[in-house]
């Protein structure tokens, strides 16, 4: 993108809006791989990636960046768990480095911007319902854009568009405990499912230093079978050994969680086991 502004003669920008963005609707263990990497990195890598590409240009002319986010990265959202997930990340990044560009002086400025629900295609793409949702109640894109250009024009904090969205972003920042239980009273039942075998099986991954070890280390001696993930092999073996030493049982696997292909080790590992009481 930085080449073709260049070749475009476009040296230096005043304002990128991150707007894209993709969501999912539906319960996160029916969610497949592929959506999931699609979400995190449309609506969480991608704006990363392009403030860093871009801020030169915008750092040349102490321009701005504004990010749309939207409320649920405050509120719970049962069967929107990823895509709240985006969006809440999104808000922690613009947050820590809105402070490294007051601590650095350069003049750009990052704004965020969260609206509520939209009378867009977004939901029926996401799998929701539009009619269950009471999709025609929703105010339309165009009314939404033109408060969004409101804000940007007159003011570079942070905004909430629409008083009702105010409201529920308040409540899930400032009473986050009640919000939660409201809405877990309002979901499914709960279902105990049968634990594993005896002894009982635990799973943790960055299992070989840190605190993962030391979780790894307490399950092990509490009775536990420890299958223990991290991608340091050398330190994985020490620890296993610890444990294993103490009178535990342990398994260490050697995989990059940063990787699909990690993931991929990872799930084939644990499902030679019986089921796990806790990951």
């Amino acid at each position: 993108m930085v080449d073709w502004l260049q070749s475009h003669a476009i040296s230096a920008l005043d304002l990128v809006i991150h707007n894209a963005g993709v969501g999912y609707v539906g319960d996160v263990a029916a969610q497949t791989e592929a959506s999931i990497a699609e979400l995190v990195n449309l609506n969480l890598w991608a704006p990363i990636a392009l403030t860093h590409a871009l801020y030169p240009l915008v750092r040349r002319i102490q321009g701005r960046f504004v990010y749309i986010s939207s409320v649920a990265a405050d509120l719970p959202g049962p069967r929107y768990a990823v895509y709240t997930a985006t969006k809440a990340a999104l808000d922690g990044f613009v947050r820590n480095w809105r402070a490294e560009l007051a601590a650095e002086g350069a003049g750009v400025t990052a704004q965020l911007i969260h609206p509520g629900a939209v009378r867009t295609a977004m939901h029926e793409k996401s799998g929701a319902d539009p009619a269950a949702l009471g999709w025609a109640r929703f105010p339309t894109a165009e009314r939404v854009a033109a408060a969004i250009e409101e804000t940007i024009l007159h003011t570079r904090a942070d905004a909430t568009i629409g008083r009702a969205n105010r409201l529920a972003q308040w409540g899930g920042r400032n009473l986050a405990p009640l919000v939660d239980a409201f809405v877990m009273r309002r979901q499914s039942p709960r279902i105990d499912l049968p634990v594993g075998g005896d002894p009982p099986y635990a799973l943790v991954t960055g299992a070989a230093d840190g605190i993962g070890r030391a979780l790894a280390v307490t399950l092990g001696a509490s009775g536990h079978w420890v299958m223990g993930i991290d991608r340091d092999a050398a330190r994985s073996l020490r620890t296993q050994a610890d444990i294993l030493n103490a009178g535990g049982v342990a398994q260490y696997v050697t995989a990059d969680l940063s990787t699909l292909a990690g993931i991929g080790v990872t799930v084939a590992a644990a499902s030679d086991r019986p089921p796990f009481d806790v990951i």
